[in-house]
């Protein structure tokens, strides 16, 4: 079976897809998942023996299924499949882009998941010649199309050339930053008008769908990821900074109003674009894999150089996390379980499972879309282990083990855990159930839901009085500063309410605790405070504002306002300068501009 027979669809979602409503199921067992994982993957290995292979490219969605199934690297069927990839993909002088024509771009993303996973020290020449070609084929505006047929981006290629290239660089070999920005760009500039993502985004005919909005998610969340990696490998560098920045001793009375609560050093060696360092948001956050083998810096060939080099358009977390926002708002409201009959129904789900492994979203339109998906899989796996939902069972059954062997969520970590359902999921067969049954199944009693100290503290300073307050400032600093980060997220309405309050003091507090945030959302209520009457309460603006743009620098804006009149309006005036045109410049990646940004832009034109 060639290439040609198979017209181009034996990788990836060609056509436009509609899903329809979504079953609403229990759980499918752990056990048996892996059982019909391990009866897909043996499926797939009884092709290793085919005299031809299953096809060109083919054999390579075959080959990584297998090894995300855990078919052994050195077995007969992984290595047969393997030597066969090495002697048809490539050459002494490069990726044979040529002999495997337009759908060369996927068979490289993922031969070079292939060979990283198999061996990146043994492969490291391939892998090179892999990065070379994916960064040659990058189009100027950041996505990738099939090889020779125009400079439109495509968001089924360009994901799979994401997903080469982030293979590539957990070999361990240098790849630049800036095909990963120019990528992001193009997937926050292309989105759909109602969030989510087309296959062809700038051909009018190609509207938004499933599979190609899940695409997108998937692949932003890889630029996400690689572009804010060194973010994460200095992690332990923040934790003693961290440890550093308490100030407020209780030993050393009150400070005075009018320093700032934190004096954090803004001068220790910053992360990436001068990013302020952060308060870690997750102790047990699971990093970036560091590389199999020692960093390469293998050089970029000088025609690569100009094209590939630096460090592209700068793309903040903030950014990118809000302009994943969008797409899995449309997925939330469009998720879908069965899919129509279509030819690249199996395709979504492994997309599927990428976008929730990057997104770290385990429900999508209050489902959790693993188990719901697994089970209905599970339902219609044929006798001989294999799937079949539309374009033939080698490639649907490929598909769908890397769905259900999490491939992705592989990569990253595991998900956390979950609680179980009786019948299914981690409760099936008795595993996760309580020690004491007596009472299973009972209507279980209305549990007290226990306070947690940074809501008791946040509580407190609403009511907090002049004598109270400072004591409540320092306990909510540390809490902070010690706590969970997401919990604080979690009060960014209350501390939003605290920081219109009548006392100044309370203001301060709030907007600080606004700013350790780091949540690009919170801007907009951060930035009207620029007008505060309290000389204390704008310096904790100025600094929070610092925080969530990640400008240590704060565009050169001093952090304790003049007293003269005159010099402090011009003060605001440069404060709203600065942080207006920054905050507008990361909402051009979130949408259509709403009543705070037409407002903002209108104060902006009035300061000269």
């Amino acid at each position: 079976m060639t290439w040609t027979v198979l017209n181009r669809v034996s990788l990836v979602a060609l056509l436009l897809v509609t899903f329809g409503s979504p079953l609403r199921t229990q759980a499918a067992s752990e056990e048996a998942v892996d059982v019909a994982i391990k009866r897909g993957t043996k499926y797939l290995a009884s092709w290793a023996n085919a005299p031809s292979g299953v096809g060109v490219g083919s054999d390579s969605l075959i080959t990584y299924a297998m090894l995300k199934g855990k078919q052994p690297k050195d077995s007969a069927p992984i290595q047969s499949m393997l030597e066969r990839i090495l002697k048809q993909h490539f050459t002494d002088e490069g990726f044979n882009h040529d002999l495997l024509g337009e759908p060369s771009i996927y068979i490289a993303g993922i031969d070079a998941m292939i060979l990283a996973d198999v061996d990146p020290v043994k492969y490291q020449p391939q892998l090179v010649q892999l990065r070379n070609f994916l960064l040659e084929m990058q189009l100027e505006n950041g996505g990738y199309n099939y090889e020779g047929t125009g400079r439109v981006g495509d968001t089924s290629v360009t994901q799979y050339a994401l997903l080469g290239l982030w293979a590539v660089r957990r070999a361990g070999i240098d790849v630049p930053e800036a095909p990963f920005a120019r990528a992001a760009r193009w997937h926050l500039e292309t989105r759909q008008s109602d969030g989510g993502f087309a296959y062809r985004p700038n051909v009018g005919r190609y509207t938004t769908t499933l599979n190609m909005t899940v695409a997108g998610i998937g692949s932003l969340g890889i630029c996400r990821r690689f572009l804010t990696l060194e973010e994460d490998e200095k992690k332990q560098e923040r934790d003693e900074l961290r440890e550093r920045s308490k100030v407020l001793d209780p030993e050393a009375g009150d400070q005075p109003v009018d320093e700032p609560l934190e004096d954090i050093d803004v001068e220790a060696p910053p992360v990436r674009y001068g990013i302020l360092v952060p308060i870690v948001e997750d102790e047990e956050e699971v990093l970036e894999e560091k590389p199999k083998v020692s960093e390469v810096k293998v050089e970029l060939p000088e025609a690569l150089k100009a094209k590939s080099g630096g460090s592209g358009p700068k793309m903040s977390k903030a950014a990118l996390t809000s302009g994943m926002g969008p797409a899995l708002g449309w997925l939330d409201k469009n998720f879908s379980v069965l899919p129509q009959a279509t030819q690249h129904s199996a395709y979504y789900y492994y997309a599927l499972e990428r976008a929730g492994a990057m997104s770290e979203r385990t429900t999508f339109k209050d489902l959790d879309w693993f188990d719901v998906c697994a089970d209905q899989l599970l339902k219609t796996q044929q006798k001989d282990g294999s799937w079949f939902l539309g374009q033939s069972p080698t490639h649907d059954t490929a598909f769908i083990v890397l769905f259900l062997s999490r491939s992705t969520q592989q990569l990253v970590g595991k998900p956390k855990p979950k609680e179980g359902t009786f019948g299914g999921g981690l409760l099936a067969g008795g595993r996760g159930l309580p020690a004491d049954l007596n009472d299973y199944g009972k209507p279980k009693k209305e549990e007290r839901r226990v306070e947690t100290p940074l809501e008791k503290l946040l509580g407190d300073l609403a009511s907090a009085d002049e004598t109270a307050l400072p004591s409540l400032q320092e306990k909510l600093v540390e809490e902070v500063q010690l706590g969970n980060h997401n919990a604080l997220i979690g009060q960014s309405e209350r501390l939003v309410e605290l920081s219109k309050h009548r006392d100044a003091g309370i203001r301060r507090v709030a907007v600080w605790a606004m700013g350790r945030t780091g949540e690009l959302a919170l801007a907009r209520h951060v930035l009207p405070m620029f007008e505060d009457p309290s000389p204390a309460v704008l310096t904790e603006v100025r600094n929070a504002m610092a925080w969530i743009a990640r400008r240590p620098d704060a565009y050169g804006l001093a952090e304790i306002p003049p007293t003269d009149s005159g010099e402090l309006r011009r003060w605001r005036d440069d404060a709203w300068k600065a942080w207006g045109n920054w905050y507008l410049d990361q909402s051009l990646y979130g949408g259509r501009l709403d009543e705070f940004e037409l407002e903002l832009r209108e104060r902006l034109s009035y300061i000269r």
